[in-house]
């Protein structure tokens, strides 16, 4: 769904910014790994650790990972296959984040991490700065006489042949892969294009994907119009509405504008004229009265918000809404977003919060106790008069 590809997006921008002021010195393979220091470390048999001592003569894998990074979050089947498959081999995984145990509590609930996982808390970053973590994730392969093996980025480039090279005392290959593909392949000129402009219709089996940037280019593949509707326009796509019968169909979208002209939308302007060109769009707004899920304080406030002071990042995927500093208003668009759902902000709360909120994916109405139970705020349905952005195309567009 759009909305949720967007809220990801968001904290992909964020994560690097998210992680701190002090920029950590990267380390190398080859380096001594820096002493480790936990002083709570969940599902470990001490529940700390203050030197190499616990893990004397095995392979660690150190992976610097947050509830709120999207592709940590990803990671976690794979690694906890891995961690299940080498603990009686001679490797401990341990995962770290600079988060509260709250945060990690509520988020093991719904996302369960391998009891073979250690999860270090390491709220003062002391760790995440001598180990030079910047961004996330981060994972760091350290061999049995405490020597850094290997360092990526990618959890997936973690696999089985990786760790017994590293059983066997030998740095594996982690070279990250470099190429990238175009969405969809630009024509090519010598000259770079004034403007360009490609539609094509695309199987609805093609998953989403979509490449969108501040510069003077958007790509898109397996984007349904209503969803291009919504991206063009700046709006839900929950308040996107129409009867056309090529609001689901599927399509490939690249669009580059020049420089002067992308605006500070990027080519997301020129995007509304161009979905006006291919299929006769037609677009009004107009008020309409519709279900929704309003956010409201109960009587006598909540004592669960947690206040915080600059906004750092976010993660929304199923069953889950995690922002670092952001407004209640900007936590209930990625709610919407993530539930497909309107959500209405009328707590009146001002200011920015730590946000945590998990729920049963399978059962979406699971989301209305969760609310009350973790972050103190009534989430009720209701009818509320919506402003909805209404499209119809021609009966024949460009192409059909």
């Amino acid at each position: 769904m759009f909305p949720r590809i967007i809220a990801i997006a968001l904290f992909s921008l964020s994560s690097v910014s998210s992680l701190g002021k002090q920029t950590p010195v990267p380390l190398k393979v080859g380096d001594v790994a820096p002493s480790i220091r936990l002083k709570e470390v969940m599902h470990a048999p001490t529940g700390s650790i203050y030197d190499w001592e616990p893990l004397k003569g095995r392979v660690v894998v150190l992976d610097f990972w947050a509830t709120w990074c999207g592709p940590c979050v990803a990671a976690l089947p794979h690694l906890n296959r891995l961690a299940e498959q080498f603990s009686e081999r001679g490797v401990q995984f341990i995962g770290i984040t600079d988060e509260e145990s709250w945060r990690v509590e509520n988020f093991l609930k719904i996302k369960p991490i391998s009891s073979r996982i250690w999860i270090g808390l390491d709220p003062d970053r002391s760790l995440f700065n001598a180990y030079g973590v910047q961004p996330l994730p981060h994972l760091v392969l350290i061999d049995q006489r405490a020597v850094v093996r290997g360092l990526t980025h990618d959890p997936n480039r973690v696999n089985e042949s990786v760790l017994k090279a590293v059983l066997e005392g030998k740095t594996p290959d982690l070279a990250p892969h470099t190429e990238t593909a175009r969405l969809v392949p630009a024509a090519s000129s010598a000259e770079t294009p004034l403007f360009e402009a490609r539609i094509l219709s695309c199987p609805s089996s093609v998953s989403t994907r979509i490449k969108n940037n501040t510069g003077n280019s958007f790509e898109a593949a397996g984007l349904p119009l209503k969803d291009a509707v919504a991206i063009a326009y700046d709006i839900s796509n929950v308040r996107v509405v129409s009867a056309s019968p090529l609001a689901q169909h599927t399509y490939e979208f690249a669009l580059t504008v020049p420089a002067e002209q992308r605006g500070p939308f990027g080519p997301l302007a020129q995007l509304q004229q161009v979905l006006a060109v291919a299929f006769g769009l037609k677009t009004h707004r107009e008020t309409r009265e519709m279900d929704a899920l309003v956010l409201t304080v109960p009587k006598g406030g909540s004592s669960l918000l947690r206040p915080a002071k600059q906004p750092s990042g976010l993660l929304a995927d199923k069953g889950q809404v995690t922002t670092r500093g952001s407004s209640i208003t900007v936590f209930a668009k990625v709610l919407e977003g993530t539930l497909g759902r309107i959500v209405l902000d009328e707590t009146k709360l001002e200011g920015l919060y730590d946000l945590a909120l998990y729920w049963n994916a399978e059962q979406p109405d699971s989301v209305i106790p969760a609310s009350r139970n973790q972050l103190g705020l009534e989430l009720a349905p209701a009818k509320r008069p919506i402003e909805v952005l209404v499209f119809d195309t021609s009966e024949h567009p460009l192409g059909k």
